[in-house]
């Protein structure tokens, strides 16, 4: 019985790898499910980068400024109206036309902004 303990192969022999599991190929079919997940893992949309987000809030910044700055020509337009309907230059419906005129540049303006920055 000791003999036949001896003779018979080693269980860690046995449980070990050969030569030839160590140089296998991985299986097709892992192979293919990685190519799915790499494949599903790019149509995840990415982050934006620090330069788009300051390029954003750079546009938007200019857009308030663009608006700011028309406001206060709006406002100068006006008061000189004003001071010519005043001096007797127009007339009262003259000058209420001239006023209605500016009202559709500066709402004009507001949806252009309004669109550049949707739009980007």
């Amino acid at each position: 019985m000791a003999n036949s303990i001896h003779s018979s192969p080693d269980i860690s022999e046995s449980l070990s790898p050969t030569k030839s599991s160590r140089n296998a190929k991985p299986s097709s079919i892992s192979h293919e499910a990685l190519q799915r997940a790499q494949t599903s893992s790019s149509k995840v949309p990415s982050k934006r980068s620090l330069g788009d987000t300051l390029l954003e809030m750079q546009r938007e910044q200019f857009a308030m400024l663009q608006q700011k700055h028309m406001d206060k020509l709006v406002i100068k337009k006006r008061g000189q109206l004003i001071e010519e309907f005043k001096l007797g230059i127009w007339t009262k419906e003259e000058y209420l036309e001239q006023v209605s005129a500016l009202e559709p540049a500066l709402k004009r303006q507001k949806q252009d902004n309004s669109f550049d920055g949707d739009g980007n």
